[in-house]
């Protein structure tokens, strides 16, 4: 089984970050790296769906797939009431 890639990336954190990973780090066992590789993976992923549901919603939006303010705002006005309206379509 041959390694995966890597490349060293230098980051710099305040003090308090810096033992905040540091407690981390050794309450887990792991290492830094560990805890920072997971941490840019759930970044990465957090922003991945981020821009992939805003370039859906501006391609909707460019095709006229889109909902008058009124019908949103009605709707949103039930949101914790007992009969809670269905979302507009």
């Amino acid at each position: 089984m041959s390694e995966a890639k890597t490349r060293a990336i230098s980051l710099r954190l305040d003090e308090d970050r810096a033992a905040r990973l540091d407690e981390l780090a050794a309450a887990t066992d792991r290492s830094r790296a560990w805890h920072l590789e997971r941490a840019v993976d759930s970044y990465l992923e957090d922003q991945a769906w981020q821009v992939a549901h805003i370039e859906k919603g501006l391609a909707d939006a460019d095709a006229g797939q889109t909902l008058p303010h009124d019908q949103v705002r009605d709707w949103l006005a039930t949101w914790g009431c007992k009969k809670e309206s269905d979302p507009p379509t």
